[in-house]
């Protein structure tokens, strides 16, 4: 069985661990990076071309819009926000899921 790649990019120190621990272990999935802020999200995504992008919408130096609008390339994109006024957004980019935070209470669950 092959595995989807994934990389994700999320500023944020416990909700980036939390989805670190959410898809550690699933054997149909690896995390081949994570990013702390949009520039390095698009560089890691640009290096190793995932399968699925798991992002923040709201970054330093770019904004998880931002880099899914600079590829050349689209992965799967599933936007994490606090503020579920981004959905809407999110879907007009493509999108295939919007995740409001906290994930943090889903990965201790």
């Amino acid at each position: 069985m092959s595995k989807y790649t994934v990389i994700i990019a999320e500023d944020e120190e416990l909700p980036r661990e939390a989805l670190l621990a959410l898809l550690r272990g699933r054997k149909d999935l690896e995390v081949v990076a994570a990013a702390e802020d949009g520039a390095q999200a698009e560089a890691l995504v640009n290096e190793h071309r995932p399968d699925l992008l798991i992002t923040d919408i709201s970054m330093p130096h770019k904004t998880g819009v931002e880099v899914v609008e600079s590829l050349s390339r689209m992965p799967y994109v599933i936007f994490t926000t606090s503020y579920d006024h981004f959905a809407v957004r999110a879907f007009e980019h493509g999108a295939v899921d919007n995740i409001v935070k906290p994930v943090l209470a889903a990965a201790n669950a």
